[in-house]
């Protein structure tokens, strides 16, 4: 039962990153904006590369599911996970790094500027990060339910 959850849980997750990947680069063909409920945006100057990238890391999980193996999934959807961190960890860190400097003559923003630089809205990226992390998480936990080798049991 907990095998079939995750493998509905990795099915949904590549689903909801391959919608994302298309809408990032069928977006970044027109050269428009989208905002969607005032929380995420897809816009900036790297969203066809976003795209691609979140696009084959959401193809990367659903032909997963298509191996028997579940070592393999497991280095599948990891691999697939990775690269959604790349991307999110992308954006997390040009927020944090574009909410420092200051206007004008200022160096350092002011803490009602720093802190106001964090309201949103927020690539989708950021948002398939902390999902995709769980997803490997519960990966990890059910494998070694079901007796398969981690990397604590082959002795290193």
């Amino acid at each position: 039962m907990k095998d079939k959850l995750i493998r509905l849980a990795i099915f949904t997750l590549g689903l909801i990153v391959i919608s994302v990947g298309l809408m990032e680069l069928l977006l970044s063909l027109t050269g428009e904006t989208l905002v969607v409920g005032g929380v995420i945006v897809f816009s900036g100057s790297f969203m066809l590369w976003r795209g691609l990238v979140l696009g084959s890391a959401g193809v990367f999980m659903v032909f997963a599911l298509r191996i028997q193996n579940p070592v393999e999934v497991k280095a599948q959807v990891l691999l697939a996970s990775i690269m959604i961190s790349i991307v999110g960890g992308m954006e997390v860190l040009d927020l944090i790094l574009s909410s420092i400097p200051g206007e004008g003559s200022r160096w350092i923003s002011t803490a009602g500027e720093f802190v106001g630089a964090y309201g949103g809205p927020y690539q989708p990226a950021v948002f398939l990060l902390p999902l995709s992390l769980i997803l490997v998480v519960a990966m990890n936990r059910n494998m070694a339910d079901h007796g398969g080798e981690t990397s604590h049991e082959q002795g290193r």
